[in-house]
């Protein structure tokens, strides 16, 4: 039963060549959750307030919203954006297809693309923070978390260099160049008093 319903999703994902389109928004969204941990480690930071469990609690429901907003935003985008589709082929067609194995594949399909969307953040995330729930000291914790941001970029350049074919090593720098950057920036923001 399960296998069949797996298969049943990769043939739809197949069908309508929507390999692609998962994979994109899985990059999109997971350098966007790495981006916002590293915004909460480095406010943390320049707050000299490096507390555990307020970067976890914070990552947490920042994560969630993350999950929402690109569940929600990647389900009703690409489902109005299919169902124009559909549309446009019935008129072209001159058949309805209503209840058809395109349609249903559209709809599996929006919310397969909405889950890959709110997950990756959430993921990423989570990866992200492990080191604030094993007890080690918050600055330790603190720099081991901001290690695995880095190395996040860098596996997620290579995979992008991969799938783009062009220079693997040099596409994952340039990812971590851009967390760098990020970090940079962050660090200039002068801290509020309290």
């Amino acid at each position: 039963m399960k296998v069949s319903f797996i298969k049943s999703l990769f043939e739809k994902v197949k069908l309508l060549e929507a390999e692609e389109m998962i994979r994109r928004y899985f990059v999109m969204n997971g350098f966007d959750g790495i981006l916002t941990v590293l915004g909460i480690l480095i406010g943390s930071y320049i707050s000299e307030n490096i507390n555990p469990p307020l970067i976890i609690n914070i990552t947490l429901t920042s994560g969630i919203a993350m999950f929402i907003s690109g569940f929600f935003g990647a389900y009703i985008a690409e489902r109005a954006e299919r169902l124009k589709e559909i549309r446009e082929l019935e008129r072209a067609l001159l058949k309805p297809l209503k209840n058809s194995v395109l349609e249903e594949a559209v709809l599996t399909v929006t919310i397969i693309v909405g889950i890959v969307d709110g997950s990756s953040p959430l993921i990423v995330s989570l990866v992200i923070i492990v080191p604030f729930f094993l007890g080690l000291s918050p600055l330790l914790a603190f720099y081991i978390s901001l290690s695995i941001a880095l190395i996040l970029l860098f596996l997620m350049g290579l995979y992008l260099g991969k799938i783009s074919k062009e220079h693997i090593i040099l596409s994952a720098i340039r990812m971590v160049a851009i967390g760098i950057l990020c970090i940079f920036l962050m660090l200039l923001v002068k801290p509020l008093p309290p």
